[in-house]
């Protein structure tokens, strides 16, 4: 849920606020790519460090950068 909530929520409704506020070409490709991009490395060790939730951080580290490869290019082809 959380990869899905980072990687399509998120973006879906941001982008529709960029689109409605006149966002057009190379800027709305960019805050694809803004809204989109996967968990930073960090974020395990960060979780680790603050008593958080690491397994839920390592799996979302892991599945992330793959969900994003496969979902950015088509996003940002599909607006050019």
């Amino acid at each position: 849920i959380t990869v899905f909530v980072k990687l399509v929520l998120v973006p879906l409704i941001m982008l529709s606020v960029a689109a409605m506020l006149g966002f057009r070409g190379e800027a709305f490709a960019c805050m694809i790519v803004l809204f989109g991009a996967p968990v930073a490395v960090s974020s395990f060790a960060m979780a680790q460090q603050m008593g958080g939730d690491e397994k839920l951080a390592s799996s979302a580290r892991t599945s992330d950068p793959r969900i994003f490869t496969e979902s950015i290019f088509p996003a940002a082809f599909g607006i050019g």
